[in-house]
């Protein structure tokens, strides 16, 4: 019996790439399942080649198995395209992200910098020491004193309060020193 040599080839030239996919899927995975099927179906048309299939039929199935490997190969070429697409998304996604958080980052040094030599790094004055929290005990009813001062606007805030009160002290310290 003589078989279409073409379509043989082709059968077998599937087979292989059936074989080689069927090994690169994931275990219990439908891709794998297919292509597991689609080999069991090759290795019939090749005993029943053995059997004396009539050229015929083997044509009619081969076809089949043919068009069922072009829907699985497209169907394939369809998920890696939009996984690719997808993938392509969240990649923008995130740049624009990273952008977004820079350009935040940026005006926040460039508001950090603002009075002391502009946007250049290292321009201007150095800083005059480390801020660290401090805690004051005083009576309440100093508190309330210093709260009335804020309120009448003589003071911005606590810190400009205590500010003053430094630079009176340092200078009334710098007028009590007796001359030499």
């Amino acid at each position: 019996m003589k078989y279409d040599g073409v379509l043989l080839q082709k059968i077998q030239d599937i087979f292989l790439v059936c074989v080689e996919r069927w090994n690169q899927t994931e275990f219990g995975s439908d891709l794998n399942a297919e292509y597991d099927s689609m080999i069991a179906e090759i290795k019939k048309l090749k005993k029943g080649m053995v059997r004396n299939l009539k050229p015929e039929n083997f044509k009619l199935r081969a076809q089949a198995v043919v068009d069922r490997f072009d829907l699985v190969e497209s169907t394939l070429k369809k998920e890696t395209e939009i996984k690719k697409e997808i993938k392509e998304e969240k990649e923008k996604e995130n740049l624009k992200q990273n952008d977004l958080l820079e350009s935040d980052k940026k005006k926040k040094t460039k508001n950090k910098n603002t009075g002391r030599g502009g946007a250049r790094v290292g321009a201007g004055r150095p800083s005059l020491g480390v801020k660290k929290p401090v805690s004051i005990t005083l009576p309440s009813d100093d508190w309330e004193e210093i709260d009335n001062l804020i309120q009448r606007k003589e003071f911005k805030s606590y810190a400009d309060y205590f500010r003053f009160l430094h630079h009176v002290r340092w200078r009334e310290e710098a007028t009590d020193e007796p001359e030499a």
